[in-house]
């Protein structure tokens, strides 16, 4: 008699100069009630992460990079390697988060009672585990009416399993992906090196029909600094907000050319009143994507439409 199937799940690590909260991170994974095989890729950490992950040799499947590649391609060289080897499931997490015991086994219970979800999410609590991380918390403003009362429980069993919250996008700091759906959406896009290539994906996911969900009694700890939109925070989406807009293939193109330009100029603006013309070469750089730049535009455009293999 053939045994019962039983699900493989890769948890996916990108590390760079994690120390400080990677070995908790592994600590918490690895007492998971699901196993998963745990996939760390070093983007060429200078601090001594490699010498903490060194700790778990047994326990981790470590690749290390030779150059800092950045999130996404980090990500993609980690799916890559659990689909080769055999992961039904793949499980992004940050180094900076920490999950509860039931976290991986929640997640797949859930993405098996609801296949529609390309993408699962836990919440997202804030490093003392008192409320929501701030950043979750705007994200899920924008979707639902009412935010879920959560506290960090990492002991406490999950009960029946219950309905994600529909949400059009959360961070991928915790994402529970189905291995079919990468097969068909394909992987990060390279055009990104850090920040935007979540949102991109997000909305690749969405095209082809699926849906993102937040299990509001499945709670993670998002170890970060809490704080309001600083200047840093500005340049960071004067380089890719505009850009994601852009290119999101759930938009026909002249809206999203219309909305991209318009959030250009508009955290232009903003950086002007802050730091004067400090950033205008990097307004000038991202401004070609909507000029001279919008040939290679309208051939990632059309390229993540036609799915894997981007």
């Amino acid at each position: 008699m053939d045994r019962p199937h039983h699900d493989k799940v890769a948890t996916i690590i990108a590390t760079y100069n994690g120390s400080r909260w990677i070995r908790k991170c592994l600590t918490h994974l690895l007492s998971s009630d699901y196993p998963s095989t745990v996939i760390v890729v070093d983007n060429q950490s200078t601090d001594n992460t490699l010498e903490v992950l060194r700790a778990f040799t047994d326990s981790i499947v470590l690749i290390q990079n030779s150059d800092n590649l950045g999130f996404g391609a980090a990500n993609n060289i980690g799916i890559k390697a659990a689909i080769e080897l055999g992961a039904d499931y793949v499980f992004l997490l940050n180094q900076d988060v920490y999950v509860g015991s039931h976290c991986i086994g929640a997640l797949l219970q859930a993405a098996k009672a609801f296949p529609r979800y390309g993408i699962l999410s836990p919440v997202q609590v804030n490093s003392s585990g008192s409320e929501l991380d701030a950043a979750f918390r705007k994200t899920l403003q924008r979707t639902l009416k009412m935010l879920p009362e959560v506290s960090f429980e990492p002991t406490e069993a999950p009960g029946p399993v219950r309905c994600p919250a529909n949400v059009r996008f959360t961070n991928a700091a915790s994402w529970f992906m189905p291995v079919g759906v990468v097969k068909r959406v394909g992987f990060f896009h390279p055009v990104f090196y850090h920040y935007g290539e979540d949102n991109h994906y997000a909305a690749r996911v969405q095209y082809f029909g699926y849906q993102i969900g937040v299990l509001t009694d499945v709670v993670v700890m998002h170890d970060r600094e809490q704080r309001g939109m600083t200047e840093k925070d500005l340049v960071r989406a004067l380089r890719v907000v505009p850009l994601y807009t852009l290119l999101d293939v759930r938009k026909p193109f002249p809206i999203a050319y219309l909305l991209g330009l318009n959030k250009l100029y508009r955290f232009r603006n903003k950086l002007r009143k802050r730091a004067g013309n400090r950033y205008e070469p990097l307004y000038a750089e991202q401004r070609k994507w909507f000029f001279s730049r919008i040939g290679e535009a309208i051939r990632i455009r059309r390229n993540t439409k036609q799915g894997a293999g981007v």
